[in-house]
């Protein structure tokens, strides 16, 4: 319709032209005056400009709205609760680095929450139990052999990038920078895409690393930094990467040979047990 328009609009500009030579060729009935050529294709040519711009506009308002859609289909809201567990293995050329990791990393992380309550669990290696309620500003260290919770802080890493001014002083800690593979991976039932890290704060500068992201479910900025005076424990390190949109659930670091991987081997939208987020019976608040 557009092209049939924009040559109709050509047509009457010629018209017009070969008018003002002679009204003649292009007035057929009535008087044949160059005045009269004006102001009949003068009107013509104005009608089919105003056609042509609204079949423009029509057209694009149609590819906009199939954009909105495609992309309110594809959206997937923030989990307001989940619960994720990553594996985690190391391997790798540089034995003696491979075996301090493995003293010292958990061999599973549990993670929990459900709105402003928030529990992390390491299976081994540091053994870390930390159970916050944000809502109230409580954050306790649990010690199953001393029965104790120990009061801790926690530094959101998502909530102090909200300022301007230390995202661009640390752009790569506020979101990383990836590129895209076409290679793809099924976990947990997700598909995920796979992305080459190119550079991350989280991640050294001279160490490799690639990560397994799903579109299909998000969850919340789980990016926390917990410590007391003489401890400290991040969450995992696929949620400390910053991105948007999407979750990391692969991640494969290689550093010095050293290569350290995290993998979701379980996730899950649905509510955790309300008892996760409790202090439990007989432990006694303890000051740091």
């Amino acid at each position: 319709m557009n092209y049939i328009l924009f040559f109709l609009i050509l047509l009457l500009a010629l018209a017009i032209v070969l008018g003002l030579i002679k009204p003649s060729i292009v007035i057929f009935r009535g008087a044949k005056t160059r005045k009269k050529v004006i102001t009949v294709y003068g009107l013509a040519i104005l009608l089919a400009f105003v056609l042509f711009a609204i079949t423009i506009d029509d057209k694009g308002s149609k590819s906009k709205n199939k954009e909105n859609d495609t992309l309110k289909n594809e959206a997937v809201a923030v989990a307001p609760f989940a619960s994720v567990i990553y594996d985690v293995s190391c391997t790798g050329s540089n034995k003696e680095s491979v075996d301090l990791f493995k003293t010292f990393s958990p061999v599973t992380i549990s993670i929990y929450y459900s709105n402003d309550k928030f529990r992390m669990i390491e299976k081994e290696g540091t053994a870390g139990n930390i159970i916050a309620d944000f809502s109230n500003k409580q954050v306790f260290f649990l010690d199953s052999l001393t029965k104790t919770a120990t009061k801790a802080t926690c530094t959101d890493m998502e909530a102090a990038m909200k300022d301007e001014n230390m995202r661009k002083l640390m752009p790569t800690h506020y979101r990383a920078i990836l590129e895209e593979t076409p290679e793809t991976l099924n976990i947990c039932g997700f598909k995920c895409k796979k992305f080459k890290l190119v550079k991350s704060g989280f991640v050294k500068a001279y160490a490799t690393a690639v990560v397994w992201i799903t579109n299909d479910i998000i969850l919340k900025q789980i990016r926390f930094d917990f410590q007391t005076k003489n401890r400290r424990i991040l969450t995992p390190l696929p949620l400390q990467v910053g991105i948007d949109g999407g979750t990391i659930l692969k991640m494969e670091v290689n550093e010095n040979n050293v290569i350290a991987t995290y993998t979701a081997i379980s996730i899950s939208t649905n509510k955790p047990a309300y008892n996760l987020f409790e202090l439990p019976e007989k432990y006694q608040i303890k000051e740091e």
